[in-house]
């Protein structure tokens, strides 16, 4: 379960163990730039619409994002409902699969049928899949952004 707390200068999302998922302004100041880190020293700063999407690797999740015009990720020791209650307010990240979640701004393409799609996202060779049981949400979301 993860517990809001609302800081003076910055929102964190804390988990049951105490380590910090999000930040929404780093040290600097530099508003919009988010940390995402899990329950190790692992963190990578970036801002939200950076984000490609994230894949379950084990333990762990491997968040893929854009950096200097070339995709880069970060392995984080956290779940990925952790990762994506975080990242609550970013409502073009969604999940799509049980073990995947994607920024639907960065759709390119999207094919497939109710029992399942298979997206594209710009800069990535992946093919992210959409199981069944998130095809309707994935769905509308394509429908918003006309890309259908």
């Amino acid at each position: 379960i993860i517990y809001y707390v609302l800081a003076k200068r910055t929102k964190e999302a804390i988990d049951a163990s105490g380590s910090k998922l999000v930040d929404t302004e780093s040290d600097e100041g530099d508003f919009g730039i988010i940390e995402l880190s899990g329950n190790t020293k692992d963190h990578v700063k970036l801002f939200p619409e950076d984000i490609l999407y994230a894949q379950v690797s084990g333990n762990y999740v491997d968040v893929y994002y854009l950096e200097d015009d070339s995709v880069k990720h970060k392995l984080l020791r956290v779940s990925l409902n952790q990762l994506l209650d975080s990242l609550n307010e970013y409502p073009y990240i969604i999940r799509c699969h049980r073990a995947f979640i994607v920024n639907t701004t960065k759709l390119v393409k999207a094919r497939g049928n109710l029992k399942g799609y298979d997206l594209e996202l710009e800069n990535v060779e992946t093919i992210i899949p959409v199981s069944k049981s998130y095809t309707r949400i994935v769905k509308d979301r394509i429908i918003q952004l006309n890309l259908s």
